[in-house]
């Protein structure tokens, strides 16, 4: 899967349809080689490169499931977009489901994401 510099709402899509069905080639397919990825609201450091973000969302997707997302607002200039989300998931830990309020921005290069940081509330 390659997207051009102008599809970020599509690799948006494609991250989060990743997430959902568990799909962790298919996610590593969308971030460049040296990509960073923050979770601002937690104690996480930058994961920077495919080899770090591999196993750093092998571990996120072994804490939830039945993953969905809303969008309620994007905003894209040319190799950029900021999408501000909903997203609903199951706690595998706990059973609880959840609901998370956020914004996601993302910056993509060569139909790539090179940057993705993150910022929500639960």
């Amino acid at each position: 899967m390659f997207f051009t510099a102008s599809d970020p709402l599509k690799l948006f899509d494609s991250f989060c349809e990743a997430i959902a069905k568990k799909d962790l080639n298919k996610m590593m397919s969308l971030f460049s080689e040296d990509a960073t990825y923050v979770e601002y609201t937690s104690l996480y450091t930058p994961v920077i490169g495919k080899h770090a973000l591999k196993p750093f969302m092998e571990n996120q997707f072994r804490k939830i499931d039945e993953y969905k997302v809303k969008k309620l607002y994007t905003c894209e200039k040319k190799d950029s977009i900021v999408v501000e989300w909903v997203v609903n998931f199951k706690d595998l830990n706990t059973g609880k489901r959840n609901e998370i309020q956020g914004i996601s921005i993302l910056e993509t290069g060569d139909g790539k994401i090179q940057n993705w940081r993150e910022y929500f509330k639960q």
